[in-house]
């Protein structure tokens, strides 16, 4: 008769112990290394080991160079193919007149920004940002998942400088305030990146519609409830320009159906231009783009709402190319650095999990991040010493001294054993000043 330790039948013990065997040898998640830290920083951390994360050694950033893809514009590429860069930052707008996540065809100035059917056709949104700050309650494996952050952004507006002087050699073409297009200097004199969105825009063509369906009887009805018998005052002479904002106005004042495409009257217009434009040129049928630019819920921006939710101080996750442009004389080169995706960081676990579905998708998981190395004996010793050092000394200087305290000096050189050990505090004290006072070779034996 076989030992019920001989089965695996449930209960036993050795079913048991092949069930825990098996917990054991679970698949492992990607983020499982990388859940100690809070949502914030572990998203930061993803970003740090990103397959388009910045280049960090010289054989790697020399594989970014820059590609002529058509006369005059040029793209950064990576081994052969566009190179991206992903990067975490802050946003913060800029030193300009332009005020957080703007629209560039509705920015201030007319004169300065004349507003046309190219305009809206080429229109972005523009977000500046800097480095993440380093300010908060955050432990110092936070604190180097942020600076090696910050070091990854230098090191991508580094990469495209080199790329810049690559095509357009070392002459100086930007002014003290803007560089190259790629950014602006703030007030402190530090550099924030400007990342341009995809088009928002699209013209389109609109549509008139079959003809309609109509009968003998109705084409007879036309005109008959006319009360006037003259036609001398009709047709009413409407000035055009009155008609195609009135007609655009109304666009306006419907709101779009749930999941469709806003038109452009649907936007904001707080300068007038839009409606300037519109007296001038059909834009009925011109439509809005929603670029992948997303919230901390994985919930996707609409443009409309950049100004109120892309605000400075949000922590995000930026992909973006560099396209770099030179024109005739005397007008400089310029260059864009266009967003691919933006995201802002996430504060939950829920979030976490979402983020990383999203900024790896269909790519390899990340490597997972290395524990915390363990201070060694020697510096816990250290430490545990300077506190009771520390703690003895104010009680030293709080309490009276003990008229009873025994002079160092009849105090035998050896080291007391456990059994003979001084049991008052006068004692205690000055056996720890004694320790403290031993030199490093003492110490060490």
């Amino acid at each position: 008769m076989s030992s019920p330790t001989e089965t695996l039948s449930s209960g036993s013990p050795t079913a048991m112990d092949t069930d825990a065997a098996m917990a054991d040898t679970h698949e492992p998640h990607p983020l499982d290394s990388y859940r100690r830290f809070p949502s914030i920083i572990a998203a930061v951390a993803l970003i740090n080991a990103h397959p388009d994360a910045p280049p960090t050694n010289v054989d790697t950033i020399k594989t970014y160079r820059p590609s002529e893809y058509r006369p005059g514009a040029f793209q950064i590429n990576r081994g052969g193919h566009l190179g991206h860069f992903f990067v975490c930052a802050q946003l913060a707008g800029d030193s300009c007149d332009r005020v957080g996540p703007y629209f560039n065809m509705t920015s201030p100035g007319n004169s300065s920004y004349p507003i046309n059917l190219d305009g809206v056709k080429r229109a972005r949104a523009r977000i500046s940002l800097t480095h993440l700050s380093l300010s908060g309650n955050w432990s110092t494996e936070d604190h180097q998942i942020i600076r090696s952050a910050n070091k990854l952004y230098d090191k991508a507006q580094g990469t495209m400088a080199l790329n810049w002087q690559e095509v357009f050699g070392n002459s100086n073409q930007a002014t003290d305030s803007k560089l190259n297009y790629f950014g602006y200097r703030d007030a402190a004199n530090k550099m924030q990146l400007l990342i341009n969105t995809p088009p928002l825009f699209e013209l389109g063509t609109q549509d008139a519609g079959p003809p309609s369906d109509l009968s003998a009887e109705q084409v007879a009805a036309m005109g008959a409830n006319s009360d006037d018998e003259s036609d001398d005052n009709f047709p009413i002479a409407i000035d055009p320009e009155t008609l195609r904002l009135h007609e655009f106005l109304e666009q306006g004042k419907t709101p779009p159906a749930a999941g469709d495409r806003w038109f452009l009257s649907h936007m904001q217009d707080p300068l007038g231009k839009i409606c300037d434009l519109a007296k001038q040129n059909n834009l009925l049928a011109t439509r809005v783009n929603e670029p992948e630019v997303f919230d901390s819920d994985g919930q996707k921006i609409h443009p409309s709402d950049y100004r109120t939710k892309l605000y400075p101080g949000r922590k995000v996750a930026v992909r973006f190319f560099v396209n770099m442009y030179k024109f005739e004389s005397p007008k400089p080169p310029t260059g864009q650095a266009i967003m691919t995706h933006l995201c802002i960081l996430p504060s939950t676990s829920d979030r976490l999990d979402q983020f990383f579905e999203r900024v790896y998708h269909n790519l390899p998981p990340p490597a997972a991040l290395p524990l915390p190395s363990t201070p060694s004996k020697r510096k816990r010793a250290t430490t545990d010493e300077a506190g009771l050092l520390a703690s003895t000394s104010t009680q030293s200087m709080s309490a009276p001294s003990s008229p009873t305290k025994p002079s160092p000096t009849k105090k035998p050189r050896s080291r007391p054993s456990a059994s003979n050990s001084p049991s008052t505090s006068g004692s205690s004290t000055t056996m720890v000043r004694r320790s403290a006072a031993k030199t490093p070779q003492d110490n060490d034996g």
